[in-house]
């Protein structure tokens, strides 16, 4: 099962995103807003891997303000997911 919880924290959307099953988890996320950029953080290594926005976006939906990304968890996996909103035009 995975689950996540979403908070904004000094203008940058963080996204807690885990795993709490026995098995891999392959997923889109969508996430609330267009981003200028999105940074997958695993905060057991503290590896960081900046999401590649031709490669790993599977849509942009400006009129619904969504951003859809490629996800992997293996089993009993967590992840961050940090982004930076772009501007909404008026």
């Amino acid at each position: 099962m995975v689950s996540y919880i979403h908070k904004v924290k000094n203008g940058t959307d963080v996204y807690f995103i885990a795993n709490s099953s026995n098995s891999p988890a392959e997923f889109n996320a969508t996430l609330r807003g267009t981003f200028r950029w999105i940074d997958v953080w695993n905060p057991i290594t503290g590896e960081t891997e900046r999401v590649d926005q031709n490669a790993d976006v599977v849509s942009v939906d400006k009129e619904k303000g969504t951003t859809t990304v490629r996800m992997s968890l293996k089993s009993i996996e967590c992840k961050m997911i940090l982004g930076e909103k772009l501007p909404v035009a008026e």
